[in-house]
This record gives structure tokens, C-alpha cells and sequence, in this order.
């Protein structure tokens, strides 16, 4: 898993091609952040028929941080709803960031595939997940 905090501007192009290679091919280089680590997933669940989001909830971290330390002010974790854009059968992909409450930090990560009533079609818990935080 490859983690990359970085400022978004209108006009930013951003690709992460591999473990190896990322870059901006727009004008402006932004304040940019990475950490990897390996990790493995054991699930190979296609989108399922009937799955209009993705819920993951972080048990850590937060959605605030202080500029000073550059480390949540919250250690509560949150939620984030995804419309996934893939299609039924295909895997789904979400894209999300978190602030952790120190440089190493342990939490818990809920995904929950949802039904557009909200209604909980698939629920997987990945415990202990290490996130680790990059200053500089």
C-alpha cells in the first residue's frame, strides 16, 4: 500500500504509476507526503450487483490536524461514504485520507458495501492495520 498526502489545485495532474514512480506532469509541484507498506488483502470480491457505495470507518485518527505537529487533533477515527464508478462483477476501488494521532499508528478499517437504502450488503474488518505518517 502505497499512501500519498498531498495539496490539490485546480489544474493538478497527479499519477501514481508504482511503489517507484510518482509524480505532478502539471506545472506545480505541491507540498506532497508518502509512507508504504506491503500489505495483503485477502478478498477478490468483483463489485456485486446492487452496490451503490462504500463505506470504510477508520477506528483512529481523524479529520482535523494541527499544522504545528502535523498530527490529528482528534483520535476518534470517522467514516467516509464512496460512490464506486465500477462495474458490477470488476473491483472496487476508493481513494481515502486520514490524519493519524502519532507517527506510527494502529487502527482498525470497516469496509461496508451499501445498497442505495443504505442497507449493509458486505462487511469486512481489517484489524491492526498499521498506518504510518511521513514529515518532512
Amino acid at each position: 500500500m502505497v499512501v500519498i498526502g498531498r495539496d490539490v489545485i485546480d489544474g493538478d495532474v497527479f499519477s501514481l504509476t508504482s511503489a517507484e514512480v510518482a509524480g505532478y506532469t502539471s506545472e506545480r509541484v505541491r507540498e506532497t507526503f508518502c509512507a508504504m507498506q506491503n500489505v495483503s488483502i485477502q478478498s477478490t470480491d468483483g463489485r456485486p450487483a446492487g452496490a451503490s457505495k462504500i463505506r470504510t470507518t477508520y477506528s483512529a485518527g481523524g479529520k482535523m490536524f494541527s499544522p504545528s505537529t502535523g498530527l490529528a487533533i482528534e483520535d476518534t477515527g470517522f467514516s467516509v461514504v464512496n460512490t464506486p464508478q465500477s462495474a458490477v462483477g470488476a473491483a472496487i476501488g476508493v481513494k481515502n485520507f486520514a490524519f493519524l494521532a502519532s507517527d506510527e499508528q494502529v487502527m482498525d478499517i470497516r469496509l461496508e458495501v451499501l445498497d442505495d437504502g443504505d442497507n449493509v450488503l458486505i462487511t469486512n474488518v481489517i484489524e491492526d492495520m498499521g498506518s504510518y505518517f511521513m514529515f518532512s
